[in-house]
C-alpha cells in the first residue's frame, strides 16, 4: 500500500476514532448517570411512599380499633348493663367484701353475667375489631360481661381501669403471648351515662397485631419489608415471627425522628435503603427496609445495557470509519496521488508513466486520471515527432558541412588549376573537364541541400502546429481541474451547512429531553398523590404510571437521537475536512498542468526558430545552386574554345573567388542549422518515451 494512503488511514484513525470513542463514552456516561439518578430517585420516592402509607395504615388501624372499643362503650345495652350492675353491687354491699371473698363468690363466672343477646354482641364486636378478648365492668370495677371468660371479677386495681376511668380511654404496652406467638395491645374506654355523663364503667380489650402484619405485607412491594418498632427498638410487627418482641440489632443505625425519613444504611444484612416514619401518635415507628440490590437493580441493569449499547455503537462506528477510509483511499486519494506522481515525472522528462495509471472507477477522480493519461500520450507522440525531426536536421547539417568542405576543396583546386593554366596551357582541357565534373557534383549537392531545407521547414511547421494543438488540450484539462476544485469547494460548503442543521436538531433533542424529564416528575408526583389517596386514587395511579413509561420512552428516544446526531456531526466535519484537502490537491495538480502548458509554449517557440533557420538554409541552398549553374556555363564556354584562354583563366579566378564566398555563406548557414538542431534535440531528449529509454 502506498505511503500516502497509509498516512491518510493513520490520520483518520488517530483523529476520528478517539473522537468517536470519547463522544460515545461521554454520551453513555451521561445517559447512565441520568438514568441511574432518575431510577434511584424513583426507588427513594417509592420507599418514601411505602413508609408513609404503612405509617398511615398502622395509625388508621389503631384508631379504628379504639373507635370500635369506644363504640362498644356507647352501645345502649352495654350502658344499661353497666348501670344495672353498679346498682346491684351497691345493693349487695360488695364493696364491704375483700378481694378474695369476691373472687370466691364469683369463681364460676368471674362476672355478674349478661344476657345471651349481649354476649353474642360482644363476641361479634371482638371479632370485627380483631380483639383477642372484650370485657366491660361497672363503676366499681366489677366484671359485668366478658368474651371469653374474664380471669378475675374485681378489676378496679388494674392500671387500664383506673386510667380509663380518669381520662376516658387508655392504650397499654404491647405484650407477647408466647403460647399463641401473638403480640397484643390492651385498650380501654370509659362507659359514660348519656343522660348525666356519669362514669358507669370501663370496656377493655386486647388487640392482636397479626392482622396488621397481613395488611402491611399486602399493601407493600414484595421487595420491601415493613416492621413496626417502639422507641426501644423492640419489634412489634414483622413478617418474620422469630423477630417479634426482640430488639432490632440495627436499632442504633436507624434514623428514628419526628418525621418521615429515607436514607441508605448499612444494616447487619448488608447495604439497604431504610425509611422510617412515626405512627400511633409518636409511640411507635414504621421501619420499611429494601436492599440496595433490589432498590437499585433496575438502575444497574439499565447502566449495563447502556454501556453494552455504547460498546456496540463504538464497534459499528469504527467499522464504518474503516470502510469509509478504504473507499476514500481507493476512489479518491489513490487516483489523485497517482496523477500527481505522473505529472511530476512528466515535469522531470519521463513520458513512460502513462501505463502506470490504473482504472479509477467513476466520478471526478476518474475523469482526472483519464485526462492525465491522454495528456501524457499526446506529449509522448509530440516529443517522438520532434526527436525524429531533430535527428534528421542534425544529419542534414552534417551533410551540408561535408558539402561545404568539398566545395572549399574544389575552390582551392580551381585556383591551383587557374595558376597551372597560366603556366601550362597544355593541360587546359583536362583541368576544364575536371572543373566541369566538380561543378556537376556541387550542383547535385546544392539541389539535395535545397530539398532537405524545404523538408526541414515543412516539418518545423508541422511541429509548431502539433505543439499548439497539445497546448490547447492541456489548457482545457487545466480548466476541467479548476471546475473540479470549485465542485469540491461547494461540497465543503454543503457539508458545513449540514453540520449547522445537525446542531439545530441537537437543540431540539435537548428540548425533548427536558419535556420528558418534566413529564416523568409530574407522573411521579401524581403517583405519590394517588398512593396517599388510597383506594380512591388507583385509577389515577395507573394513568400516572403510563405517563411515566411514556416519559421514559421519550427520554430514551431523545438520547438515541442525540447520539445519532452526534455521530452525523462528527462524520460531516470529517467529510468537510477531507473535501478541503481534496481541493488543495486539485490546485496542486492544476499547477503542474499549467507548468506543462508553459513547457509546450517553449517547444512551440523553439519550433518557430527551427522553421526560420530552415528557411534561411533553403534560401542559401538556392543561391548556391544558382552560383553552380553559372560556373557550369562558364566551364562549357572554356571547353568550347581556348582562344580567350587568358580571359577565361581570369574569369575562372573570379568565379573561384565568388564560389569561395558562397561556400563560406553555406558553411555559416550549415553552422547555424547545426546549432538549431542541437538546441531542438537538447529540448526533446530530456523526455523519456519508454521505460527502457534513457534521457540525456
Amino acid at each position: 500500500m502506498p505511503a500516502g494512503s497509509s498516512q491518510l488511514r493513520k490520520t483518520i484513525f488517530t483523529i476520528a476514532i478517539p473522537v468517536v470513542v470519547l463522544s460515545v463514552a461521554i454520551g453513555a456516561y451521561v445517559a447512565e448517570r441520568a438514568t441511574t439518578a432518575e431510577l434511584e430517585r424513583g426507588a427513594v420516592g417509592q420507599l418514601r411512599v411505602t413508609t408513609d402509607r404503612s405509617a398511615a395504615l398502622v395509625t388508621r388501624y389503631l384508631d379504628e380499633t379504639e373507635r370500635s372499643v369506644e363504640t362498644v362503650a356507647l352501645t345502649p345495652a352495654v350502658v344499661a348493663a353497666a348501670r344495672a350492675a353498679g346498682d346491684q353491687a351497691e345493693h349487695l354491699g360488695l364493696a364491704t367484701l375483700s378481694a378474695d371473698q369476691l373472687e370466691r363468690r364469683y369463681a364460676a363466672t368471674h362476672a355478674f353475667g349478661i344476657s345471651n343477646g349481649l354476649q353474642r354482641y360482644l363476641e361479634h364486636a371482638a371479632s370485627a375489631a380483631d380483639l383477642a378478648d372484650l370485657t366491660f365492668t361497672d363503676r366499681h370495677g366489677y366484671t359485668v360481661g366478658a368474651t371469653p371468660q374474664s380471669p378475675a371479677f374485681a378489676r378496679s386495681r388494674e392500671t387500664w381501669w383506673t386510667e380509663a376511668m380518669r381520662t376516658g380511654h387508655w392504650i397499654g404496652t404491647p405484650a407477647l403471648d408466647r403460647v399463641a406467638g401473638v403480640i397484643g395491645i390492651p385498650l380501654a374506654a370509659r362507659i359514660d351515662d348519656p343522660a348525666n355523663g356519669q362514669a358507669l364503667g370501663v370496656v377493655t380489650g386486647t388487640l392482636r397485631l397479626t392482622t396488621l402484619v397481613d395488611l402491611l405485607h399486602a399493601s407493600n412491594d414484595t421487595a420491601i419489608v415493613a416492621e413496626v418498632m417502639d422507641s426501644t427498638g423492640r419489634i412489634l410487627v414483622s413478617p418474620d415471627s422469630a423477630r417479634l418482641f426482640t430488639i432490632s440489632p440495627d436499632h442504633d443505625r436507624l434514623p428514628f425522628g419526628g418525621a418521615l425519613a429515607v436514607t441508605p444504611v448499612r444494616l447487619a444484612g448488608g447495604a439497604s435503603l431504610v425509611g422510617t416514619a412515626p405512627t400511633a401518635a409518636g409511640r411507635w415507628w414504621v421501619v420499611a427496609t429494601e436492599s440496595e440490590g433490589s432498590a437499585y437493580g433496575p438502575a444497574r441493569t439499565i447502566r449495563n445495557v447502556i454501556f453494552l449499547s455504547a460498546g456496540i455503537v463504538m464497534i459499528v462506528v469504527i467499522v464504518l470509519i474503516t470502510a469509509f477510509t478504504n473507499w476514500l483511499t481507493r476512489s479518491v486519494t489513490m487516483p489523485i496521488r497517482t496523477a500527481a506522481l505522473v505529472t511530476s515525472r512528466v515535469a522531470e522528462g519521463d513520458l513512460s508513466v502513462a501505463t502506470e495509471l490504473a482504472e479509477a472507477g467513476r466520478g471526478e477522480a476518474a475523469a482526472l486520471v483519464e485526462s492525465v493519461r491522454a495528456m501524457v500520450d499526446q506529449l509522448r507522440g509530440l516529443v517522438s515527432g520532434i526527436r525524429s525531426s531533430a535527428e534528421e536536421l542534425a544529419a542534414m547539417a552534417q551533410q551540408i558541412s561535408a558539402s561545404t568542405e568539398e566545395m572549399s576543396a574544389s575552390t582551392e583546386e580551381m585556383a591551383a588549376t587557374s595558376q597551372r593554366l597560366s603556366d601550362q596551357s597544355g593541360h587546359q582541357a583536362e583541368e576544364v573537364r575536371r572543373a566541369a565534373d566538380d561543378a556537376n557534383q556541387i550542383l547535385a549537392i546544392a539541389t539535395h541541400l535545397a530539398d532537405g531545407s524545404r523538408l526541414a521547414s515543412e516539418r518545423s511547421a508541422q511541429l509548431k502546429d502539433t505543439a499548439e494543438d497539445h497546448q490547447q488540450r492541456l489548457t482545457g484539462g487545466s480548466a476541467r481541474l479548476a471546475a473540479f476544485a470549485e465542485e469540491v469547494a461547494r461540497g465543503a460548503a454543503d457539508a458545513e451547512t449540514l453540520a449547522e442543521l445537525s446542531a439545530d436538531i441537537q437543540k431540539f433533542v435537548g428540548q425533548t429531553k427536558a419535556v420528558a424529564t418534566q413529564t416523568n416528575m409530574l407522573a411521579l408526583n401524581a403517583a405519590i398523590e394517588a398512593a396517599r389517596a388510597g383506594g380512591e386514587g388507583q385509577g389515577f395511579a395507573v394513568v400516572a404510571d403510563e405517563v411515566r413509561k411514556l416519559a421514559a420512552q421519550a427520554a430514551q428516544a431523545a438520547t438515541t437521537t442525540s447520539e445519532t446526531v452526534a455521530r452525523v456531526i462528527a462524520t460531516v466535519e470529517a467529510t468537510r475536512d477531507r473535501l478541503a484537502a481534496l481541493a488543495s490537491e486539485s490546485e496542486a495538480v492544476r499547477a503542474v498542468a499549467d507548468d506543462a502548458a508553459q513547457g509546450l509554449n517553449e517547444v512551440t517557440d523553439q519550433a518557430s526558430e527551427s522553421s526560420a533557420w530552415a528557411d534561411e538554409i533553403s534560401k542559401a541552398a538556392d543561391d548556391a545552386r544558382h552560383l553552380v549553374d553559372g560556373i557550369t556555363k562558364r566551364l562549357r564556354t572554356i571547353a568550347e574554345g581556348t582562344e580567350s584562354f587568358v580571359a577565361a583563366v581570369e574569369q575562372i579566378a573570379a568565379s573561384a573567388q565568388e564560389q569561395s564566398a558562397s561556400t563560406q555563406e553555406i558553411a555559416s548557414s550549415a553552422a547555424h542549422l547545426a546549432e538549431a538542431s542541437e538546441k531542438l534535440n537538447a529540448g526533446v531528449t530530456r523526455f523519456r518515451l519508454t521505460a527502457g529509454d534513457t534521457a540525456d
